[in-house]
């Protein structure tokens, strides 16, 4: 697979025979021989190039970057999150199993999968995030708004004024 770059976060995992697998990832290159069951994550917005010389199969799922932010924001209050590189094959159940259960699942139930698929996408999104992500810290900058002393007035307003309508 020639040099390339993704929008959507990519989990590789294979599924087929084992393959001596060379993989380009950002300048980072690695060779590795990978099973059944290895699994590569590879995120998005990245150069990527692929190559391996022998038959084998391969179960690729795609996540919209989008996702991962919203469940950053959801747990940590932050939507920047940085998606590492697995470029050393390893096997992770919970992903095989997601993987696999979506492999099923557009199988038997085609079209009509598309919650479960959503709930596999969202549970393999905060799965992700606890495992193989580093959380940007967001800057924020202010401009205006009240004075230290001015907060610190409202505050003091509405504690005193809760049994009232504050609208």
């Amino acid at each position: 697979i020639p040099v390339h770059y993704s929008l959507q976060h990519i989990i590789c995992i294979n599924v087929g025979k084992p393959v001596l697998f060379n993989q380009s990832i950002d300048r980072y290159a690695e060779t590795v021989r990978t099973v059944s069951g290895d699994i590569g994550i590879y995120p998005a917005h990245l150069s990527q190039s692929f190559s391996w010389e022998s038959e084998t199969e391969f179960l690729q799922l795609y996540l919209e970057p989008k996702l991962l932010n919203h469940f950053s924001y959801e747990l940590e209050g932050s939507d920047r999150v940085e998606l590492l590189p697995q470029l050393t094959s390893f096997y992770d159940p919970l992903i095989n199993n997601i993987g696999f259960a979506l492999k099923r699942a557009l199988e038997t139930d085609g079209t009509r999968s598309n919650l479960y698929a959503d709930t596999m996408a969202n549970a393999l999104a905060v799965h992700l995030l606890s495992r193989y992500s580093v959380e940007k810290p967001a800057i924020r900058q202010y401009r205006g708004g009240l004075s230290h002393q001015n907060l610190q007035w409202v505050i003091d307003y509405i504690n005193e004024h809760l049994d009232r309508n504050l609208s």
